[in-house]
């Protein structure tokens, strides 16, 4: 036996009346009663030598704690307290060996839990075959679908919007060549400065393809009213600027 259970409240109360050596015998008396698993020898000579007591005053001291806590029954030292532990621990060893011998623990019954689909997996269903009713469940993973919204195209954008096919793409391809993004932005700055024009967007489309336009301004129509010619337009505000920055000089 490599350990025992020492109640440091109960070993005071029983030796606080005793010497410091022998407190310390006791101790070791103890421990030798445990670890050889049996009662101490009667022989005074020998048990001394076990417990180191080699003075006169450690072989008192001996006797004395022997006399007190020991019980000399059949040629042995027996402790009441000790053969209850004992008793125990074998108690405890044989059914040990007893189990060792039935091949253990019996194992846990994991049938129960079978049925019980832990959190955080996807879904399973049982599948059985209809010409071998008998065979075991096939666990089948379901997929959930996962829809993607798809992203609307310019062109189907432009469409949707009751614009030309071709002239959508036309201007697509002009905004393109001009390296202009074609956004949802873009698209309702066009169709806002159509709306103050009274044109179509469709009809702004198309005066923007004719000229090379990039942007358009509903005012660059008010310009001239059959045709309105961009690079004049510009040119003019030019000349105005010009001839302003003169009077201011003058």
């Amino acid at each position: 036996m490599n350990y025992y259970s020492k109640h440091i409240g109960d070993f005071n109360n029983k030796t606080r009346h005793l010497s410091r050596i022998e407190r310390s015998l006791f101790s070791d008396a103890i421990e030798l009663y445990y670890s050889t698993e049996r009662p101490l020898i009667s022989d005074i000579n020998k048990l001394s030598r076990l417990l180191l007591a080699n003075t006169e005053e450690e072989k008192d001291a001996l006797k004395i704690i022997l006399d007190e806590f020991f019980t000399l029954k059949k040629g042995v030292y027996r402790n009441k307290r000790c053969d209850e532990e004992l008793a125990i621990y074998n108690s405890k060893c044989k059914h040990n060996q007893r189990v060792g011998k039935l091949g253990g623990r019996p194992k846990k019954d994991h049938s129960k839990d079978k049925s019980q689909k832990p959190s955080g997996f996807p879904n399973i269903t049982q599948v059985v075959s209809k010409n071998n009713p008998t065979q075991e469940p096939v666990p089948i993973l379901i997929k959930k679908e996962i829809h993607k919204e798809k992203s609307v195209t310019p062109l189907a954008r432009l469409v949707s919007l009751k614009i030309d096919s071709q002239i959508a793409k036309d201007w697509l391809q002009l905004r393109n060549s001009l390296k202009a993004p074609v956004t949802a932005t873009v698209i309702k700055t066009f169709q806002k400065e159509a709306d103050k024009s009274k044109m179509t967007l469709e009809e702004v489309f198309k005066i923007c393809i004719e000229n090379s336009w990039r942007g358009f301004k509903a005012e660059w129509l008010h310009c001239k009213p059959d045709k309105f010619d961009g690079l004049a337009f510009v040119n003019q505000g030019r000349k105005e600027r010009s001839f302003n920055e003169k009077l201011i000089e003058n």
